[in-house]
């Protein structure tokens, strides 16, 4: 691998880190995926498919769910513009599918507005 090419996955990592971080902040600890990030690399996306596509629920997503911190999920990771040269249309639907089954409200599409549904069915640009 290039180094060029492992610039956006170590992004990618940081990006979930971060969200562990601030998940911990909040009290919800998801200490074994924020060390599984930390030591990732292009993996991590791996990591985060192996998350998106389980047929369960994981214990963190729940918690994320009873918290009301959908925006802190790996589905919310997903759908994040950002990272549309990583992961697929079908990613980006089972993501928005995940989370609109966990809240129908829809209150976690604060973090992304508009850009969700742009997300979920854009063009994927050149990275």
């Amino acid at each position: 691998m290039s180094v060029s090419n492992k610039a956006p996955y170590d992004q990618l990592c940081g990006a979930l880190i971060d969200i562990c971080d601030r998940a911990l902040e909040d009290g919800i600890p998801l200490l074994g995926l924020r060390w599984t990030a930390a030591h990732s690399g292009q993996r991590g996306a791996d990591i985060i498919l192996k998350l998106l596509y389980k047929n369960k629920h994981s214990r963190g997503f729940r918690m994320l769910i009873k918290r009301k911190r959908l925006d802190l999920t790996v589905e919310c990771l997903v759908l994040n513009p950002k990272w549309a040269h990583i992961f697929s249309d079908q990613d980006r639907e089972v993501a928005l599918f995940k989370l609109e089954e966990a809240d129908p409200s829809g209150k976690w599409r604060s973090v992304w507005g508009d850009g969700i549904q742009t997300a979920c069915r854009a063009e994927v640009p050149a990275p």
